[in-house]
């Protein structure tokens, strides 16, 4: 197998994270447990799928940025990073002001109510869990740990096992024990998910020996019996949320490095789309919430189809329209 068809692998697990992201985001808010047993069941998945989504995307982030940086020069360092100023947070300032002035006129229908000020525009920037779009964190988190990714480059790049197993022993009691405690531009979550961002540097230096783990059926079943388990008892703090977390990856990895052709095919509407739906799909999402849910009261299941089948396909839509006919609004969404 080429190194192109297993980063095309990676292009598929993209694609199937991405899925699970929107299917998280497609569930309606509930006040109280749901008593419907697969409502209940349906919810048991959303947290499932919470438990390691993120930690995939910044996983698959480290891998891929060890794939193209190996060997580059760090004289590009500034290049390097006013590009990714360019590719992560001109989108997140861009939507951000846009979704405001909207969030603030829904807010009698938010779950997270704003006020229209400049000092909530202020925290919504700075501090990227207050966001109008509460999963926005993740751009301004991975832009901080690229910003001190030459650090993992270099590491991983010694291939010392020594240095490999002491880094990743002290992010991973880091990402225990966090001390880091404020929100200011997310960097609590910037010393949570440098771990995953550094296990996907690591996986990639070891892409040979990686893949006939993830492939085989039997650490495929282990992986998923701990992941089921740790989120049935609810054991997801502390080293526990770490193992939780690379349990997700290790299944997701297994699901579409088995059958890459199949995963492939089934998302491939969405193939190279994976960013600009992780950008807009909020909108329509929020509308048919908003629509079906909230004001004509529907119901939970035809909201999840509609809020799911639009966050997959609108996103899609409105890129190609940007790229085709409004080439000047591509910063915006990352094209």
């Amino acid at each position: 197998m080429t190194s192109r068809e297993k980063i095309e692998e990676i292009s598929a697990l993209q694609s199937f994270g991405i899925v699970l992201v929107v299917i998280g985001h497609s569930f309606a808010e509930i006040n109280t447990y749901p008593q419907d047993s697969l409502l209940a069941c349906f919810y048991w998945l959303h947290g499932l799928i919470y438990s390691f989504h993120m930690p995939l995307f910044m996983f698959i982030s480290g891998f891929l940025f060890f794939y193209t940086n190996i060997g580059r020069d760090n004289r590009d360092y500034g290049q390097f990073i006013i590009k990714k100023f360019n590719r992560l947070i001109v989108p997140y300032l861009a939507i951000s002001l846009v979704v405001f002035p909207i969030k603030a006129a829904m807010s009698r229908f938010a779950l997270r109510p704003v006020d229209f000020s400049v000092m909530s525009i202020v925290d919504m920037i700075f501090y990227p869990t207050h966001n109008a779009i509460l999963y926005f964190w993740f751009l301004p988190t991975l832009f901080i740990i690229f910003i001190i990714s030459p650090v993992f480059l270099k590491a991983v790049s010694k291939r010392s096992l020594v240095v490999i197993s002491l880094l990743t022993a002290a992010l991973l009691l880091v990402n225990a024990f966090n001390p880091v405690k404020t929100l200011f531009l997310n960097l609590n979550g910037v010393v949570n998910y440098a771990l995953f961002f550094w296990l996907g540097c690591v996986s990639c230096l070891f892409k040979e020996q990686l893949l006939p783990v993830v492939r085989n059926k039997a650490a495929a079943v282990l992986f998923t019996v701990f992941l089921l388990a740790m989120n049935y008892f609810k054991m997801k703090a502390g080293f526990f949320y770490a193992l939780t977390a690379v349990s997700g990856i290790a299944v997701s990895m297994h699901i579409v490095f088995s059958y890459p052709a199949v995963i492939t095919k089934m998302f491939s509407f969405i193939e190279g789309y994976s960013y600009q739906i992780y950008l807009v799909s909020w909108f329509p999402q929020v509308f048919f919430k908003l629509l079906i849910y909230d004001y004509l009261g529907w119901g939970f299941y035809l909201t999840f189809v509609l809020a799911l089948a639009s966050g997959l396909t609108v996103p899609v839509i409105v890129s190609k329209y940007v790229k085709n006919r409004l080439p000047r609004l591509k910063f915006a969404i990352g094209l």
